[in-house]
């Protein structure tokens, strides 16, 4: 199995092996997977950042026994968006590991 960074490093030559293989492996396929997992990776990590931040803001509000529900409310979004982000990435990364799996060795 072709590791993806090798891949992405080089499409022209990995398409041209496996072409030589005469393999019908779509390699922009794969890259456009790669490329959509990266984005649901950083969409993530931008919003679970976002959140503890916000959960820091909240318990402060609360110390100061000021109302925190709406910025609590904000948050629970945010948890649903990323459970969203989360299943989106099994099903992104499950399709891409499937495909690189199919790639011949060059």
């Amino acid at each position: 199995m072709l590791d993806i960074k090798y891949i992405r490093e080089n499409p022209d030559s990995v398409k041209q092996g496996v072409a030589n293989k005469n393999s019908k492996i779509d390699i922009d396929k794969i890259l456009d997977l790669d490329r959509e997992r990266r984005d649901i990776v950083t969409g993530m990590e931008a919003l679970r950042e976002k959140r503890n931040k916000a959960s820091g803001e909240i318990a402060v509000m609360k110390k100061n026994k000021q109302d925190a529900t709406e910025q609590i409310a904000a948050m629970k979004a945010v948890g649903d968006q990323i459970s969203a982000d989360e299943e989106r990435l099994r099903v992104v990364e499950d399709d891409l590991n499937q495909l690189i799996l199919m790639v011949p060795n060059l």
